[in-house]
């Protein structure tokens, strides 16, 4: 076999590959618009959470800030997305664009503190 036989056949392997890693790199990437996801933050999730930066206090038990859903390490961008996916009990069932969703995951992870 010739060098080049033995890439063209690697071909397939490396398209399903970068298939399964594109979706997960997409929600890595910085896709979203901070300033959209702020409007929509305070259009929809304002009423129960405190959306603004610096603001940890629960306006009710048992709802977190942005803020401390920010600075908590387990609140990756895929978590996030899977999270605004999925229905939960006690909260009003959102149904948001990709975009939307990209936005609102961008204002979130603005408010990341630097320090810690």
């Amino acid at each position: 076999m010739t060098a080049l036989h033995n890439h063209i056949s690697m071909l397939p392997f490396a398209v399903s590959v970068f298939s399964l890693v594109s979706p997960i790199a997409a929600v890595a990437g910085d896709l979203g618009d901070v300033g959209a996801g702020h409007g929509l933050a305070k259009g929809l999730c304002a009423t129960c959470h405190r959306i603004g930066r610096g603001e940890t206090d629960e306006k009710f038990l048992d709802v977190a800030s942005f803020q401390t859903i920010a600075d908590s390490p387990s609140k990756t961008a895929l978590n996030l997305r899977v999270f605004l996916k999925s229905p939960h009990r006690n909260m009003p069932d959102l149904i948001l664009n990709e975009i939307e969703i990209d936005s609102v995951i961008a204002y979130i992870q603005s408010l990341k503190s630097t320090t810690r």
